[in-house]
């Protein structure tokens, strides 16, 4: 098969040789994730043998990388695509993810800071969606805490190989909590993966930053006490995890409420989220330290 977008691919390929393989950081069913040299520090997506339908999403995921140039979202440096050596090579955030903040750190951060992160995954994502990108893996493993946030459009976050069982579908603890109802529907387990039969949209992924608001918010996902079965049934039938124990404002909770609408069509764009959490953020309404002041601070207890 060809590499379409040739055009604008050819100037990110390169050969495999010239990468420099370091740490392997998560091994998952079909791709590998390294810590790398590649003029500086990287980190490399390897993608083993890929089935028709893989190779298909590879070619077109690098198609949508090769468009993305923005603060909010990880650099794509390049890509090896002579097979059967296929990656992607993006830069190295060089912080913990916001997933660490929340659920292994259990920092403390003001209302500020929260807000400010939130505002920023939300440009981010303002500006994919611009492009006609949806990212389908928004969640907090695929948010990076540094002087900006940055949101990977790799991702972070998949299943690991050693977490697979026998007739059972395999995804990360709380993941569930990010689909929305539309794709839950449709879910079927084909051991060890789960798999939508519906299409992911931009109103998916403004479905799954409600539930990362809730995490930032909450310390904890969504449902965090019920078990997967009960999970599912939950988002599929429209019922939404209660805020009323959630420590912000009530312009704040109804975001989130409005992010997890059941029906898309509901659901806000997050241009208009951008303009929202400015609306209602502190620092709007009274003056303190700078965003990027509050962010380097955040950074800053997640590397100490």
């Amino acid at each position: 098969f060809g590499l379409r977008g040739k055009s604008s691919l050819k100037d990110f390929s390169i050969n495999y040789d010239d990468l420099h393989l370091g740490e392997l950081s998560r091994q998952g069913r079909r791709c590998k994730l390294y810590k790398g040299r590649y003029h500086g520090d990287v980190i490399v997506h390897v993608f083993g043998k890929l089935r028709q339908k893989d190779k298909d999403a590879f070619w077109a995921n690098l198609n949508k990388l090769c468009r993305i140039r923005h603060e909010n979202i990880i650099l794509f440096m390049a890509a090896c695509t002579s097979q059967p050596n296929l990656a992607v090579v993006t830069c190295n955030p060089q912080s913990k993810s916001l997933f660490e903040l929340i659920h292994v750190q259990k920092e403390k951060t003001t209302i500020h800071t929260k807000v400010a992160i939130l505002r920023q995954i939300a440009l981010g994502m303002g500006y994919l969606h611009a492009k006609d990108i949806v990212l389908r893996k928004l969640n907090t493993k695929n948010v990076f805490i540094g002087h900006k946030v940055k949101v990977s459009a790799m991702d972070f976050g998949f299943p690991e190989v050693a977490t697979d069982r026998p007739n059972y579908g395999s995804i990360p603890r709380g993941h569930l909590t990010y689909i929305a109802p539309e794709i839950m529907c449709t879910i079927r387990i084909i051991p060890p993966r789960l798999v939508p039969f519906s299409a992911y949209s931009p109103e998916t992924d403004v479905f799954a930053f409600g539930t990362i608001m809730y995490e930032v918010f909450a310390g904890r996902f969504p449902f965090h006490e019920m078990i997967p079965e009960k999970i599912i049934w939950q988002i599929s039938a429209g019922h939404r995890q209660g805020l009323h124990s959630l420590k912000c404002s009530t312009a704040i909770k109804t975001l989130i409420e409005d992010c997890w609408a059941h029906e898309p069509l509901y659901r806000p764009e997050f241009r208009e989220l951008c303009k929202d959490l400015q609306r209602h953020s502190p620092q709007h309404k009274k003056h303190s330290s700078s965003e990027p002041e509050r962010l380097n601070k955040a950074a800053d207890l997640l590397d100490s």
